[in-house]
């Protein structure tokens, strides 16, 4: 390690600067950004460890997020994903969920008193050339002169009373807020640069990437386990290929069929759908799981198990499909909405966990493979998600294509769609006819408010889009 506590107090440093009364806007960059090449300087080996690049990747990509749109869920998922980069900084072999559960609970007291001993080994080692330098010099060398001068100097204010030198000016008040803030800075930074007594507040098994076949003592007794357990399984599969199927075909059906096509309860029924199709691919990973586990794997007979289990995915995977289809057209008949959104991200995930689950069972992966590579897909979605102005995409969208228009819920979304509202108010839309005013007060009620003078720490760009473009 170099220059820990150096390191250390630079970045608490620039921590309060940044944030110390401001809102998260601009700040969150340029903080993630030191942060992550003080902490390389601080701990080289870290830049062999591909889970740590991921980590301090996806807090960038988050902190782009704030500074583009400012607070909302990009602000909270960037305070997640800094936990996260602690966690993977103190054990960058952890999972995702491990690294976030290390990191909030590194960053508390408990952490900067594990460290304690490091932290005044440190501050000795970095004063050692002060105190060696300044311990050959005598205090009464410059003790006596100093007080006669003073006195002296006494001598002549009292001769000339002009001559005393006011030093009202020098009285300040100790900022108490900002001290608290300072601390917070110390003790949450604290784990980046320290690691107390090495052992981490929560512990994970040893990962093991693949599946390590195992030998019994009764081979015969465990063949016939295997047997038995493969020819269960291939009735299973076959049983649940058949259901899906059948269900695929009967849904196709409702949609072919004229007396089926309803738009009413059709929102409900598709998001149902989606209910249903996360159900049965959390139980699809489920049962491959159970079925390929251990020395199932290695069983000479498991060929028609193995097709099966695939076949079982692909229709899944054609389940998420006709769901994300069905989405689509009530998209196209209403607009979107974040809960539609939603259901596009959350289909991004589902086929993420399918195409590792398929990787599981082909190249034999062990299970901890599986649910590690499964938080990073989440992890990685929901930042995507972040970075983009919904709000916005909504208006847009919806002013544009949506065969009806829904102007209640638009006026609920965020400040950015205020320039769409503009422009169509002076188009003399007659959809907006009844929303006119609302939207003309709420814009000058940003100018007014919103628009003070900011520092630059706490502006985003969304902010700077909307000043320029507001009328």
């Amino acid at each position: 390690m170099k220059n820990p506590i150096i390191h250390w107090w630079i970045a608490v440093a620039f921590f309060s600067y940044l944030y110390y009364n401001q809102e998260q806007g601009y700040n969150t960059v340029v903080f993630t950004v030191i942060l992550t090449a003080l902490v390389l300087q601080t701990r080289p080996t870290l830049k062999t460890q591909t889970n740590w690049w991921k980590s301090a990747a996806l807090q960038l990509l988050a902190a782009v997020g704030v500074a583009w749109h400012g607070l909302g869920w990009g602000s909270f998922l960037y305070v997640i994903s800094f936990f996260v980069f602690v966690g993977f900084t103190m054990a960058p072999q952890s999972t995702v969920f491990g690294a976030w559960l290390n990191g909030i609970l590194s960053s508390m007291v408990v952490e900067l008193v594990g460290s304690f001993a490091s932290i005044k080994a440190e501050i000795k080692e970095l004063f050692a050339p002060l105190r060696q330098h300044y311990g050959r010099i005598k205090p009464s060398i410059y003790l006596m002169p100093l007080l006669i001068t003073i006195g002296f100097y006494g001598l002549y204010c009292w001769a000339n009373p002009a001559f005393w030198v006011d030093f009202s000016w020098a009285a300040f008040e100790i900022d108490f807020w900002l001290v608290g803030f300072v601390l917070m800075g110390l003790i949450g930074l604290c784990p980046l640069f320290f690691f107390g007594s090495g052992k981490l507040p929560f512990t994970e098994s040893v990962y093991q990437e693949k599946v390590v076949r195992t030998k019994s003592s009764n081979h015969r007794a465990g063949i016939i386990a295997l047997k038995y357990e493969n020819r269960q399984g291939v009735i299973l599969f076959f049983m649940l290929n058949l259901l899906i199927v059948i269900f695929l075909l009967f849904n196709v059906a409702q949609l072919l069929l004229p007396s089926l096509q309803q738009v009413k309860g059709f929102s409900q029924q598709v998001h149902e759908g989606f209910n249903a199709l996360l159900v049965s691919i959390v139980s699809a990973m489920a049962l491959i799981v159970y079925y390929f586990r251990a020395n199932q794997n290695f069983y000479a007979q498991n060929r028609r198990l193995l097709q099966l289990a695939f076949v079982w995915i692909v229709l899944n995977a054609a389940l998420g499909l006709f769901t994300c289809y069905k989405n689509s057209l009530y998209v196209v008949a209403f607009g979107l909405t974040f809960k539609r959104i939603g259901v596009y991200f959350a289909l991004v995930m589902t086929f993420g966990g399918l195409v590792l689950t398929f990787i599981k069972i082909k190249w034999t992966k062990s299970t901890a493979y599986l649910v590690r590579q499964t938080m990073w897909v989440v992890y990685l979605t929901i930042t995507f998600y972040c970075l983009f102005d919904w709000s916005r995409i909504i208006t847009w969208y919806n002013l544009t294509y949506a065969q009806e228009l829904d102007m209640d819920y638009i006026q609920t979304l965020g400040p950015t769609r205020l320039p769409l509202l503009q422009a169509k108010v002076l188009e003399n839309d007659i959809r907006l006819a009844h929303y006119k005013h609302q939207i003309q007060s709420e814009i000058q009620t940003r100018k007014q408010v919103r628009w003070v003078f900011a520092d630059w720490q706490s502006r985003n760009w969304d902010d700077e889009w909307l000043r320029k473009t507001l009328k």
